[in-house]
């Protein structure tokens, strides 16, 4: 919807571009050229003026919902650089976009964009999503539809980088010495140098309780041995066949991978680990326990479904007589107990799915 706002006020305003330029032309032709300048001077003011008007009129709307007027302020809330490298205005303006913004593609691949397409076409199918022939046929023309108007919507996309900022793109992707991420809490982006970056994660996998170095990737190992732990569930009818196609990895599974997210909020930025377990041999079944585990979240008597949730509970019991505390667990996830937690997630699953017909041992 903004797009297509942004597209209209852009038609917009070159057809006003284009009547200005016809008016000065107009006036050039009925006066003198120094009543033109005077005139022209005039127009100068009166745009000026009007801007400050507006700009002053957004100030003080920022002032009331405390954002940032200075540019530079508003940068330093979305940037963080702890790097011993001073970014350039293009970089920063670049990295001020967010970690998720979307670069608008000059070009696309065409018969990436159809192999993509019949890819699609195909899972649906297999996946028995088109119930008959007329609704298969009806899908695929929408989808060669689509196709085609979005080469057309591509060809007339209006750039959103400046041609410094994708100069700086380059910049950034080949300054090894640099680690660009997401910082632990809100949606702004931190620059580290590398080796500062690295220190900080060698501190948490140098923790034995929660890490151990292996000699080498157990991936594959693990895969098969997990794949023939589902089958023998199957055989021996502990699970059913759809449960069994739920929970079964897809040969070749992805080795887990570890970064880290700097908590700029906190004193010295440490960094806290994110374990990437997409796709890994046992990431199909987790998904699985997960909505298993799903209906005992929301029955606990902590639960706090977001900050609005939490608002409406604090408002609610605001009168009860009391002390409120806000406590911060160091490195809470590494440091729970397993054993503990695994026979209280069997005990809710079994609570909640009482015809689950997977015994308490091999649901450990």
């Amino acid at each position: 919807m903004l797009y297509n706002v942004f597209k209209e006020q852009q038609k917009r305003l070159k057809k006003l571009k284009f009547e200005v330029t016809e008016c000065q032309s107009g006036i050039k032709n009925v006066v003198s050229f120094s009543t033109f300048i005077e005139i022209e001077s005039h127009i100068k003011k009166l745009i000026l003026k009007e801007k400050e008007i507006i700009n002053e009129r957004h100030n003080k709307k920022f002032t009331a919902l405390k954002i940032p007027v200075n540019q530079g302020e508003f940068n330093n809330k979305l940037v963080y650089n702890l790097s011993y490298r001073a970014l350039s205005s293009a970089e920063e303006s670049l990295l001020t976009k967010g970690w998720k913004y979307a670069i608008t593609p000059n070009k696309i691949n065409n018969l990436n964009v159809k192999t993509d397409i019949e890819y699609m076409y195909y899972c649906m199918n297999k996946n028995r999503l088109l119930n008959n022939t007329d609704n298969a046929n009806k899908i695929k023309t929408l989808l060669n539809e689509f196709g085609n108007k979005l080469k057309k919507k591509v060809d007339n996309e209006v750039p959103n980088l400046s041609t410094d900022e994708l100069n700086a793109i380059t910049t950034l992707l080949n300054e090894h010495s640099l680690v660009i991420s997401k910082v632990d809490k809100g949606n702004a982006i931190v620059v580290m140098n590398r080796s500062d970056y690295l220190i900080k994660a060698n501190e948490i996998l140098d923790d034995k309780r929660a890490f151990k170095k292996l000699n080498q990737n157990l991936t594959d190992k693990r895969e098969n041995e997990f794949i023939k732990f589902l089958l023998q569930l199957k055989r021996n009818k502990i699970i059913s066949p759809d449960e069994y196609k739920l929970m079964r990895p897809e040969t070749g599974s992805r080795t887990p991978e570890a970064y880290f997210l700097v908590k700029v909020h906190k004193s010295g930025q440490p960094v806290r680990p994110i374990i990437s377990s997409y796709n890994s041999y046992n990431y199909n079944t987790a998904k699985y326990l997960a909505t298993l585990l799903k209906p005992a979240i929301s029955t606990c008597p902590s639960y706090v479904k977001d900050s609005f949730d939490f608002a409406r509970i604090i408002k609610e019991k605001k009168n009860l007589p009391g002390l409120m505390c806000s406590l911060d667990v160091s490195s809470l996830f590494t440091n729970v107990p397993l054993d503990k937690a695994i026979d209280i997630a069997i005990k809710k699953i079994k609570l909640f799915h009482p015809k689950l017909t997977i015994d308490d041992e091999n649901l450990r």
